[in-house]
């Protein structure tokens, strides 16, 4: 009777135990260490489009793809010795000749002495893959026929992508550029002004460190090839992943190197003008400290051609009539925009003379200021002090024209 009830329950969960190999979505058989197939369940019947029965007793390197065979005749006979396989990747073939992408676990029963070999479609992961693969190679075909540069930076500002243009305008190859980060010294980057540019304020770090867009910054790179700076506009955009997470940075650059070159020598040509007239003309920032001076306000307050400008402030130069502090003036310009009028000043080699001037402020595209010019007149004379009505007009007209081109 004990039997009986053994038997039966041996039935039944063989039962169950089949049942459960058939409703499992993944290709699961028996295999005998030969290679032949004890039993199937029926996702391999379904997937490859035979019955159970056809598949049960055939050889399974039977239905795999040529090019597969011998790796996967390599990988299964090593599995009794290494007890498993898994993540085996090949290709199986329909019984319509379609093939199938699989990834397989091979398992060895030292019990039954038989492989289990445990099967999952990837035919569409692979497709994606593939697809994804397509994506790349065009991705870096169109970043590397750009004529602009382009670098994918991580996010310890480490270089891992760059195109041609850029190669070509940092003046680096490729060995060379990649794995560099924005704070290697070698980079030697200065403002426009000439003054240094540290690593840590360069575009990149900047986006990393705020993960905000920088843009349209101008740096001068030394490119040790050629022993020359080249001058680019950068741009920095912080990339995220699919989750929101900061990933890591585009780095965008043109070459501005031969506008810079035709800008300064405009501004050379300018200066050389305004070196050669008699009028007075200067720029200050916005602590009225002078960052430009021509040559007849030299003269005028006994500034010696030699002393750098930038070291000179208004408040360094006496005005015996002022009528306004530094800050109101400051503020009038600020609000409207310009003052002209008279003032006694005291010149550096202790003369005193009276000089027309007119003050602008000047604002960049964003409407905020930037900076001062200042066109002035000697008319310490009698008969230039008649004319200041219409020196007012000559000298308004006369300093929007060259501060603009200034």
């Amino acid at each position: 009777m004990k039997q009986q009830q053994q038997g039966s329950a041996d039935n039944m969960q063989s039962i169950e135990l089949n049942r459960i190999l058939d409703l499992s979505s993944d290709i699961i058989a028996i295999v005998t260490p030969q290679g032949e197939r004890r039993s199937v369940n029926k996702a391999a019947a379904d997937l490859l489009g035979y019955t159970q029965q056809e598949l049960i007793g055939g050889s399974i390197f039977d239905i795999v793809h040529e090019a597969d065979r011998e790796a996967t005749k390599e990988a299964f006979f090593a599995v009794p010795t290494a007890k498993r396989k898994n993540g085996f990747e090949n290709r199986i073939l329909r019984r319509d000749g379609t093939q199938v992408s699989m990834v397989w676990d091979y398992v060895w029963d030292d019990q039954t002495s038989v492989i289990y070999a445990i099967g999952k479609d990837i035919t569409e992961q692979k497709k994606q893959e593939e697809q994804l693969r397509n994506n790349e190679k065009h991705y870096q075909s169109l970043i590397k026929n750009l004529k602009i540069g382009v670098l994918k930076q991580e996010k310890d500002s480490r270089i891992s992508v760059s195109n041609d243009a850029a190669l070509e305008m940092l003046g680096l190859t490729e060995d060379h550029l990649l794995g560099k980060t924005s704070f290697d010294p070698d980079w030697n980057v200065i403002h426009s002004d000439g003054t240094d540019f540290p690593g840590s304020e360069h575009p990149v770090p900047v986006a990393i460190a705020t993960q905000k867009p920088v843009r349209d910054v101008v740096m001068g790179v030394y490119r040790p090839k050629t022993k020359d700076r080249s001058w680019l506009l950068v741009n920095a955009e912080p990339q995220f992943d699919l989750a929101g997470e900061f990933d890591h940075v585009i780095c965008t650059f043109t070459d501005i190197t031969n506008e810079r070159r035709s800008l300064v020598q405009k501004q050379e040509a300018l200066i050389d003008i305004l070196d050669n007239t008699e009028a007075f003309f200067a720029t200050f920032d916005l602590n009225f400290r002078f960052t430009f001076m021509n040559r007849a306000m030299r003269k005028a307050l006994g500034v010696h051609d030699t002393k750098d400008v930038n070291t000179i402030s208004i408040a360094d130069i006496p005005i015996l009539d002022a009528r306004y502090s530094q800050e109101e003036r400051l503020k009038i310009l600020l609000s409207e925009g310009s003052w002209s009028g008279s003032n006694r000043i005291q010149t550096h080699d202790g003369k005193e003379i009276t000089i027309w001037l007119v003050l602008l402020m000047h604002r960049n595209e964003s409407g905020i200021p930037t900076h001062i010019s200042v066109s002035a007149i000697d008319i310490s004379d009698s008969e230039a002090l008649k004319e200041e009505r219409n020196l007012n007009k000559i000298q308004t007209e006369f300093v929007n024209m060259v501060s603009h081109e200034f």
